[in-house]
């Protein structure tokens, strides 16, 4: 019982905490060490992410709501599923 709580913690902790590095740059600090730098703006939240492309594709995202709709009312399909 108490794993089942401790992954729900973590599901919301890593939905909520800010971990994907925004706007990253690579660059090179050194040649003859091979070594290279990883900078970044900032962190941002998985749930900040999925609010941004929700609002950038909103009206594709309602489109295809709009023809689930259509094929669970309006098809052969979807009148078998309500006589079953």
């Amino acid at each position: 019982m108490s794993k089942m709580y401790w992954q729900l913690f973590q599901i919301l902790f890593w939905t909520f905490a800010p971990i994907v590095p925004a706007n990253p740059r690579i660059r090179r600090q050194d040649v003859s060490k091979n070594s290279w730098i990883i900078e970044c703006s900032g962190f941002e939240s998985v749930s900040q992410i999925i609010k941004q492309l929700y609002k950038e594709n909103k009206t594709t995202i309602y489109w295809t709501y709009q023809q689930a709709q259509k094929f669970w009312t309006d098809t052969v399909a979807a009148n078998q599923l309500k006589n079953a």
